[in-house]
């Protein structure tokens, strides 16, 4: 079966949990979830004239305005601000490797 290569791996259900994944498929450690978030928001703040219809409140009520989004999801996550220089981020995932 080729799914045998595959395994469950368990991560933090902390409300960052896609960002966490994606940084252990990427790093293999969950400890680069923050700056995939961060990079996710920036994504989404640079696109938001196209992508603004596709974020909706649990209510189902599509977000009209970045800020009010922004602030959902950093509120949501228990998180500020994660900014980090490059640097640091690629020192982190050499350490990780």
């Amino acid at each position: 079966m080729a799914c045998q290569k595959h395994r469950k791996i368990p991560i933090v259900g902390d409300g960052n949990c896609l960002f966490r994944a994606t940084s252990f498929c990427i790093y293999g450690s969950e400890d680069f979830h923050t700056e995939i978030h961060e990079k996710a928001m920036q994504n989404i703040t640079t696109r938001w004239g196209l992508l603004k219809n596709f974020t909706i409140l649990k209510e189902s009520v599509v977000y009209k305005e970045y800020e009010i989004y922004y602030g959902f999801m950093v509120c949501s996550t228990g998180r500020g601000s994660a900014e980090q220089s490059g640097r640091e981020t690629a020192q982190r995932a050499a350490s990780v490797r």
